[in-house]
C-alpha cells in the first residue's frame, strides 16, 4: 500500500508519540536485565535489541543499557591518555585505528567506565551491530556549574547521532548516566532519559559540535553565541519544556522587573523563581496565551533560575539565566 509523504511523517510521529508516552517502560525493563558481564558489544547489541523491529526500540534498548551499566571515569577524564599513530599510510592508519578503537570498546566492557567518547564510541558499535546508522560526534558541552562562561579552545564533550526512520536524531548516554561534581572527581550515577532523542533547538543549547551539520537545525549557533543563550533543562522529562521566552541568556528589565515565559507540557504544582544564593525571589505569576509568565524584580547580580516540583520537596531546575 502507498502512502502519501503527509501520512507517512503523521505516522512517524504518532509512533514516537506513543513511545515517549509510555516513556519507554517496557524496553527500559528488559535493558535493566541484562547483566554487566558482556565483553562483547556486538553479541550484546544483538541480543539486546533481539526482540525489536523499530529503530527507535533498538536504539532505545541501547541507549538505556549504556547510560546505566558505564560509570563516568573521573580520574580518566582529569588524566586523559595521549594515543600516537606510526601508520605510514592512510591504510596502515585506518587499520592501527580500528584496532586501538575495538580495544577501547573491550576496556570500556570490562571496567564497566568511560569518559563521553568512550560512551559514544560504545553507543555507535552496538548500534551498528543492530543494524543502524550511528555517528560519533565531538564538540562542546555546556558547563552545569557555570553555563554562561566562555567555551575552551578545544573540545570538551563526546556525543552521537542514531538515524530513526530516515532521520538523523540526536543522543547523549554520557550525560543521561549521571553526573558529576564541579571538580570531576565524584559521579553519581542519575538516569536522566532526557538526551534520547532530545529535540535539536533544545540539544544545541548544551550541546555544541566541531561540524555545523550536526546541530540539524536551520538557524546555526555560532560559538560565541553558544554561551550567551539561555539554558534549558532537556534531561529532565516531568515537565518538559515546549517554548520558552527570553532566548537569549541576558535578562533585561523593565522598570526594574523581569518577565520570563514558559510553555510547559505537564504543570509542575509548585514554579520557583531562585536567585544565584539559592534564595527564593518574589514573583507574580499569571497564564497567558498558554504561558506561564513570571515577573519579578531583577536581582542585584548573578544567576537567575526557574525550579518546578512539589510544593513541598524536591524540585528540578527548568531554565537558567544570567545578569
Amino acid at each position: 500500500m502507498r502512502l502519501s509523504l503527509p501520512i507517512i511523517i503523521c505516522f512517524l510521529f504518532c509512533q514516537e508519540a506513543a513511545f515517549t508516552q509510555s516513556g519507554f517502560e517496557k524496553i527500559d525493563a528488559r535493558a535493566d536485565t541484562f547483566g554487566r558481564s558482556f565483553t562483547d558489544a556486538v553479541e550484546l547489541a544483538r541480543q539486546l535489541t533481539q526482540p525489536y523491529q523499530t529503530d527507535i526500540e533498538k536504539a532505545r534498548a541501547i541507549f538505556t543499557w549504556v547510560a546505566r551499566n558505564i560509570r563516568f571515569d573521573c580520574e580518566k577524564f582529569r588524566r586523559p591518555e595521549k594515543v600516537r599513530f606510526t601508520a605510514q599510510t592512510e591504510t596502515e592508519l585506518k587499520t592501527e585505528r580500528e584496532k586501538w578503537e575495538a580495544g577501547q570498546i573491550r576496556q570500556i566492557l570490562r571496567k564497566k567506565k568511560g569518559v563521553s567518547e568512550d560512551y559514544s564510541r560504545l553507543f555507535k558499535t552496538m548500534c551498528e551491530a543492530a543494524g543502524l546508522e550511528a555517528v560519533g560526534i565531538t564538540g562542546w558541552g555546556r558547563s552545569f556549574y557555570d553555563p554562561f562562561r566562555k567555551l575552551p579552545k578545544k573540545p570538551n564533550h563526546a556525543w552521537n547521532a542514531v538515524r530513526i526512520d530516515g532521520q538523523w536524531r540526536l543522543v547523549d548516554a554520557a550525560w543521561a548516566a549521571g553526573y558529576t561534581d564541579d571538580r570531576v572527581r565524584k559521579f553519581t550515577a542519575y538516569f536522566q532519559p532526557g538526551y534520547f532523542l532530545t529535540p535539536p533547538e533544545r540539544f544545541v543549547e548544551d550541546h555544541l559540535p566541531f561540524e555545523e551539520k550536526w546541530q540539524l537545525t536551520p538557524c546555526l549557533v555560532s560559538r560565541e553565541a553558544f554561551t550567551r543563550q539561555a539554558y534549558s533543562n532537556s534531561a529532565q522529562t516531568a515537565f518538559r519544556i515546549g517554548d520558552y521566552w527570553p532566548k537569549a541568556g541576558q535578562l533585561i528589565a523593565q522598570n526594574r522587573e523581569v518577565e520570563i515565559c514558559i510553555k510547559l507540557d505537564s504543570v509542575p504544582p509548585a514554579l520557583v523563581v531562585v536567585s544565584n544564593n539559592s534564595k527564593a525571589l518574589e514573583a507574580r505569576q499569571t497564564v497567558e496565551d498558554d504561558f506561564i509568565v513570571l515577573r519579578f524584580k531583577k536581582p542585584v547580580r548573578g544567576e537567575v533560575g526557574v525550579y518546578g516540583g512539589e510544593k513541598k520537596g524536591k524540585k528540578e531546575w527548568l531554565l537558567r539565566y544570567n545578569h
